[in-house]
């Protein structure tokens, strides 16, 4: 991830983006994925997150916060038996999805 001081990296050959995808336009979700080191962002995304740490510059550690809080979570609530979640407005995913997070506490789920 950028420093939020530096101007967002240069858009990379992405020969994955699915068809219909508007790059040039930002999304929350891609925006999340930027702010936490992820790779399915685009410049757009990129642009309008540093815009964001101009106004909040923890923003970064804030996205990383509410994944370690989501994995605490969800270990919790396997270790106690629970073995059906939803994930509401769940983005992108992200390594450590809730299913894998859910998963490692039992793989049986």
């Amino acid at each position: 991830m950028s420093d939020p001081g530096e101007p967002p990296a240069p858009e990379p050959d992405r020969s994955d983006t699915p068809p219909g995808v508007d790059t040039s336009m930002a999304s929350p979700a891609r925006m999340y994925d930027y702010h936490l080191g992820g790779t399915q962002n685009f410049a757009s995304d990129r642009r309008a997150a540093q815009e964001i740490y101009t106004l909040i510059p923890d923003l970064p550690e804030i996205a990383r916060d509410n994944r370690a809080f989501l994995r605490r979570a969800v270990r919790t609530l396997a270790d106690a038996g629970i073995r059906q979640f939803i994930d509401i407005g769940s983005g992108l995913p992200p390594q450590g999805s809730v299913h894998e997070i859910a998963q490692e506490a039992d793989p049986a789920v």
